[in-house]
């Protein structure tokens, strides 16, 4: 790639694909604007191995040279991506205590909301190198250093086919928690990844890269350095509302998990650098959003399904959102039907992409004067409802 190396991190399957992060780190020309993160599609073919008959498709491209928070306080100027370097004296060191401080960009994670919005979550690559109280690799230097990480979640909403990155804090026809902080892209950030301690911002990039989707719960867990608020030098969890970017108990950090905190001469913990791997949701989850039942002939008129009872095939069932039909499908040989979310159109009966999660829907039967309504519901986001 211009300027530098590919680097290959996040992977992701969704949808029949696998989806691929990586950036372009800038490594050769150490120039801050030859980074850039790319998001492959790979759609596997009809052989056994990878790449057998498959095709890879850029499916997102984009400069990473956005005004990108400070990681800490210390010095509030030292701000955006940095070029991936190998060497440590090339590192900034920042402060009396020997804090150093150089974002360089890893495409660590992506996720995909229920709308098909794409999730993207960012490691530093300093934290990896580094830790908490550390000597340099060159001795005789005793000199103690510490790592203060600053990675960043950035959200891409899904229109038309294509991913649009988050501009001004607002992502589709979402707003998110700040319109114009200067941290983000356009000026500013959908998700408020910010740490205060005593009510003042110490850090305003606390993410560590590792982000996880439990499909329709409206939020996205992402792995932080100092979660929770007024508890520094640790290491957790936050969960942030993929509706307004923020915890999703309001502005205050109380949808956090502290992991591990770092207390003075504690070696043993990482402090403020990355010390926590990745994220993963501990159940087996639905990555769709879907509407649906069976329609049988009541042949006691008592409104409940016997097992003698049998489904009606053939039968026109139509969704609509108010006055507008969203979707249409016929039941099948069990006179079953189901609307199903998919982000792109599909060859499946009853797919749409108009299906969305906290939305009230009416279920028609029939068709022209013979239709008839049977139910109105609201989607909760990640079941199917009857």
């Amino acid at each position: 790639m211009p300027g530098g190396t590919r680097r290959i991190w996040g992977l992701k399957t969704y949808q029949g694909k696998v989806y691929i992060g990586t950036v372009c780190d800038a490594s050769t020309s150490k120039d801050k604007s030859d980074l850039r993160a790319v998001v492959y599609a790979y759609t596997p073919g009809t052989g056994n191995s990878l790449g057998s008959g498959g095709t890879y498709t850029v499916v997102f491209d984009f400069p990473l040279t956005y005004p990108k928070g400070a990681p800490d306080r210390t010095d509030f100027s030292l701000r955006g991506w940095f070029p991936w370097e190998d060497t440590f004296a090339n590192l900034r060191v920042v402060g009396t205590d020997n804090f150093i401080i150089n974002p360089q960009p890893i495409l660590t994670s992506i996720e995909f909301d229920i709308d098909g919005s794409m999730v993207l979550g960012f490691n530093d690559r300093t934290g990896l190198q580094l830790g908490y109280q550390n000597f340099s690799p060159n001795p005789p230097n005793e000199t103690h250093y510490s790592n203060i990480s600053g990675g960043d979640i950035l959200r891409a909403y899904f229109s038309n086919g294509t991913y649009v990155l988050e501009n001004g804090g607002k992502a589709g026809p979402n707003t998110g928690s700040s319109t114009n902080n200067n941290q983000g892209p356009g000026g500013g950030e959908f998700y408020n990844d910010d740490f205060y301690y005593g009510g003042a911002l110490v850090h305003a990039e606390n993410v560590n890269g590792s982000v996880a989707i439990r499909p329709g719960s409206g939020e996205v867990v992402a792995s932080t350095m100092d979660p929770l608020n007024d508890q520094a030098w640790s290491g957790g969890l936050r969960y942030l509302s993929n509706t307004t970017g923020w915890y999703t108990s309001g502005s205050n950090a109380t949808s956090a998990y502290v992991v591990y905190r770092t207390v003075d001469g504690d070696g043993g913990t990482f402090g403020k650098a990355t010390g926590l791997g990745g994220v993963a949701l501990n159940c087996d989850l639905p990555n769709y959003l879907q509407i649906g039942n069976r329609a049988w002939l009541d042949s006691n008129q008592n409104g409940e399904q016997d097992p003698d009872e049998k489904g009606l095939q053939g039968v026109n069932v139509s969704l609509y959102q108010g006055t507008t039909v969203i979707a249409t499908t016929t039941t099948d040989a069990n006179g079953e039907y189901y609307f199903t979310y998919t982000p792109t159109a599909s060859a499946f009966p009853g797919s749409t992409t108009a299906l969305l999660p906290n939305t009230t829907y009416q279920i028609m039967f029939g068709t022209g004067g013979n239709m008839r309504i049977m139910c109105s519901l609201l989607t909760r986001g990640d079941t199917s409802l009857p």
